[in-house]
């Protein structure tokens, strides 16, 4: 899909003006972008796809912002990070079972957290701690008071 044809799609048509509104984005800031062959920066365009509902990685790859091995392995990562245990069990029974031969399923697993595992731990850590230290004052004093 041409970088025209996804924006009409889904706003519908719309006039610049009235994404703009529905936006909250500068008229003439669209307008100027929309003139220069849709050279909407990668936040307008966020910001426009988020607003009509629409994919904003989509709009990035049509865009040119992203690439298609860029949005395959960000899907890889999104949908195994939401799969429950059971689906992951399964998904793993299943590639067992159809290719038992692999040497890895006789292997032991040994989990050695990348760097990236760690700055998520961390910011999952961080983001407790703010969210402890953001309750109200009478919650913040008992908890400080907690040994």
């Amino acid at each position: 899909m041409d970088k025209q044809k996804w924006f009409e799609q889904i706003t519908h048509h719309a006039a610049v003006n009235e994404v703009a509104t529905k936006t909250g984005l500068s008229a003439a800031t669209l307008w100027r972008q929309y003139n220069n062959d849709l050279g909407f920066s990668a936040e307008n365009l966020i910001i426009i796809a988020r607003t009509y509902s629409a994919s904003p990685i989509e709009a990035l790859v049509i865009f040119g912002f992203l690439n298609e091995e860029e949005r395959a392995g960000d899907s890889t990562l999104v949908s195994l990070s939401n799969a429950s245990d059971d689906e992951l069990i399964q998904e793993l029974a299943r590639r067992m079972k159809g290719n038992s031969e692999n040497p890895k399923w006789s292997e032991p697993i040994i989990y050695e957290p990348t760097d990236e595992d760690r700055q998520r731990a961390k910011h999952v850590s961080d983001l407790g701690l703010a969210a402890k230290h953001g309750d109200t004052d009478a919650e913040q004093e008992a908890y400080e008071a907690e040994p």
